[in-house]
């Protein structure tokens, strides 16, 4: 990574001791780095693209035969993991963290479903379906500061589980 994009994403987080992420724009973040507007955007093109690469940095790995419990439990560690993610979540830049998240949960899903036999489409379909509703679902309970990790995880595991996705999948894929 360039050295400048790194002082920068550096500095983002550093002002979040000081200012919400919606507080935080190019001025403020290039006045404290000593640091014309251009500079920044020659790295990103706005704050959004920062803090997703900041995200990018973090790198949610997506195992290659992930259980569905794995899965889970890798994307509620990565949101709980500090408190950055819940200023994003709070802030105008949520959609950068669902998306995120939503990525790496279709990738995972669709290595999940790698053991049925369907088609590529299917398992693309479904994943993107299986994801999108975990992700829905997970973001609905993280938005209640009250809940936590393993309540959330108990909460996703009785709303979707193994047993379910299978009667998805061979309901819908397997007798079409």
């Amino acid at each position: 990574m360039k050295n400048t994009e790194k002082v920068l994403q550096d500095k983002l987080l550093k002002l979040l001791d000081s200012y919400k992420i919606d507080e935080i724009d190019v001025n403020l973040l290039c006045n404290t780095l000593g640091i014309k507007r251009q500079t920044f955007y020659y790295h990103y093109k706005n704050i959004y693209e920062l803090i997703y690469s900041i995200y990018y940095e973090k790198k949610l790995e997506v195992n290659d035969k992930p259980t569905y419990e794995e899965i889970l439990t890798q994307a509620l560690d990565f949101l709980y993991a500090d408190d950055f993610n819940r200023d994003v979540f709070e802030s105008n830049a949520s959609p950068v963290l669902k998306e995120f998240i939503l990525s790496f949960l279709i990738k995972s899903f669709a290595n999940y479903l790698s053991f049925y036999k369907i088609t590529s489409t299917q398992k693309k379909e479904e994943s993107r379906f299986l994801a999108s509703a975990i992700n829905e679902q997970m973001f609905y309970y993280f938005k209640d500061e009250e809940e936590n990790k393993k309540t959330i995880y108990h909460k996703l595991s009785l709303f979707l589980n193994k047993r379910i996705i299978d009667s998805i999948t061979k309901n819908y894929f397997l007798l079409n």
